[in-house]
Order: C-alpha cells, then sequence, then structure tokens
C-alpha cells in the first residue's frame, strides 16, 4: 500500500487533496487540530472506498511535532508522499487583511510564521526519515496582490516555504526524495466564504482544482525544486 501525510485535512485545500489521494489508493494519515473536522473527513473517505487515519497535530507545539513518527510507525515504515498544506492566516472570529500594520497583532504573527514555515520545517524534518528516491513532498505556498496590507506575516511565510522548496532537495540530494511547491492564486475556501461573502464563486480557484493540481504535482517524477503557479 502506498502511504501519505497531509497537513491542514480538516477543510479547505488540504481536505481535498487528502480525500484526491485516498481516490487513487493512497492511505492517508489526516493531521490537523479540529478533530471533529477531522471525523468528517475521515468518513467521506472511507464512504467513497478509500483508508485514512486522524492525526492529531498542532503545529505550533514541537511536543506534538515529534510524536508524528511513532504514530506512522505503528502503520508503515515508508512514506510516500508529504502534503504540507496547513495554513493560519484568520482567527476564529476576525480577519487580517487590510489592516495596518502597527495594529496587526502580535500572536497573529508569532502563530502564523511559527505554524506555518517552522512548523513544516520541523515535521519535515521529522518524517525524511519514512522517505525515499521514490517519495514526493509538495508544500502549499500561495500567492497576494504586492499592494495588499495586513497579509505581511502570510508574504514572510509563502517566500519562506518557497526558499525552502528550493532548499531542500540539495539537503536530501543523497536519498534523492523530490521537493516542489503549489503557488495558487485566490481560492474559495470557507474562510473566504465566511470573511469575504461579497466574493463570487466565479473570481477565485476551487479548492477541488487547486488539490488535483497539487496531486499532479506530487506524482510528476520529472519535477524537482520547482515552484508550480495556477491561476483563475
Amino acid at each position: 500500500m502506498k502511504y501519505a501525510f497531509a497537513t491542514g485535512a480538516s477543510r479547505g485545500v488540504g481536505k481535498e487533496v487528502a480525500k484526491e489521494l485516498a481516490s487513487k489508493d493512497y492511505f492517508v494519515f489526516i493531521a490537523g487540530r479540529d478533530l471533529g473536522a477531522l471525523e468528517q473527513v475521515k468518513l467521506e473517505i472511507s464512504i467513497n472506498g478509500g483508508n485514512a487515519e486522524i492525526v492529531a497535530l498542532d503545529l505550533l507545539s514541537l511536543e506534538s511535532i515529534k510524536t508524528v513518527p511513532n504514530l506512522i510507525k505503528e502503520k508503515t515504515d515508508h512514506l510516500d508522499i508529504l502534503a504540507n498544506i496547513a495554513g493560519m492566516y484568520h482567527d476564529d472570529e476576525k480577519h487580517f487583511f487590510g489592516i495596518p500594520f502597527e495594529q496587526y497583532p502580535d500572536d497573529a504573527i508569532i502563530k502564523n510564521i511559527n505554524a506555518i514555515l517552522v512548523g513544516h520545517i520541523l515535521l519535515t524534518k521529522y518524517l525524511v526519515q519514512f522517505m525515499d528516491k521514490d517519495s514526493s513532498i509538495v508544500n502549499m505556498s500561495g500567492s497576494f496582490d504586492e499592494g495588499e496590507t495586513g497579509v505581511i506575516s502570510d508574504f514572510i511565510t509563502k517566500h519562506g516555504i518557497e526558499i525552502f522548496t528550493k532548499q531542500l532537495p540539495i539537503e536530501l540530494k543523497d536519498k534523492g526524495i523530490r521537493v516542489n511547491a503549489l503557488r495558487p492564486g485566490f481560492v474559495y475556501t470557507e474562510n473566504v466564504k465566511k470573511f469575504f461573502p461579497d466574493v463570487e464563486p466565479t473570481e477565485a480557484l476551487e479548492p477541488m482544482s487547486v488539490a488535483k493540481k497539487f496531486v499532479e504535482i506530487a506524482l510528476d517524477n520529472r519535477l524537482n525544486g520547482q515552484i508550480i503557479e495556477m491561476k483563475k
């Protein structure tokens, strides 16, 4: 059996990537903080004949990250795909788009950079032990209008993820693990629906189409160290 690990699998693109991988006969470790939502994703995968296991993962916690290898070892000694997708731009109550820099919440900057950049780097460090030349890592980046405000920490994490994507194949050259990133444009996610109700679905990419592109990149053995852009 083939095995994949996906962060941010409780909703949005991460959920759709997990479902797409399961449809291609991967056993998918679906990771995130919202266990209730992950239960629903697991159920959807199961109904469609796939296999998944929930992994409680907080990318802000090194201790949480360090528990993951032992959980994987209970099922397999090989990981075929690592999908680093989780995002943390908005909190549950508000978004930070368009606010003045000096009013940006301190904890939002810290959590965004620590979870999405530092957290994914550390998670990858602990999971490459399961990977080899037949394995693939795909990181989720993203694009924004350079003139926008209120997205500075997100800019930093996305650019950092892309630098990580270019450097990691060099670090892992002896293992031969492929590492790439997807940089989609505006995606019509649950948070967009919640915080920007005036946005029409036709103005953005659908999560399912982004997920299909993400998995396509993961399976393309011609790609390594590439940032693949996807526009509407």
